[in-house]
């Protein structure tokens, strides 16, 4: 099974951009939260709903895609049940 980092995950959700994320990894202010199990083989995309509750996890070779809730406070995802079975899933969109 694989596994997917929490840390920088939940703190790029809240940061303008890209380069912001590396900069707070290089100076420290974004630190390890938790690895989670992605709930199935080769976690290929990532996506977080736009109101940054949920995360989705789009698992190719396993077929499936997982949902997690994350925590507001401390950023720990929580799966929200059984992963949904799907051919394939290799990408993940969410419109508003």
């Amino acid at each position: 099974m694989q596994s997917i980092v929490v840390a920088a995950l939940y703190k790029f959700a809240k940061l303008p951009d890209y380069r912001e994320l590396q900069r707070g990894i290089n100076d420290g202010k974004i630190q390890l939260i938790g690895i989670e199990p992605s709930l199935g083989k080769g976690p290929q995309n990532l996506a977080i709903t736009k109101n940054g509750k949920y995360l989705l996890c789009a698992n190719m070779p396993g077929k499936n895609l997982a949902v997690f809730s994350i925590d507001s406070n401390t950023g720990k995802l929580k799966s929200v049940g059984k992963p949904a079975e799907i051919q394939s899933p290799s990408c993940i969109m969410i419109h508003n």
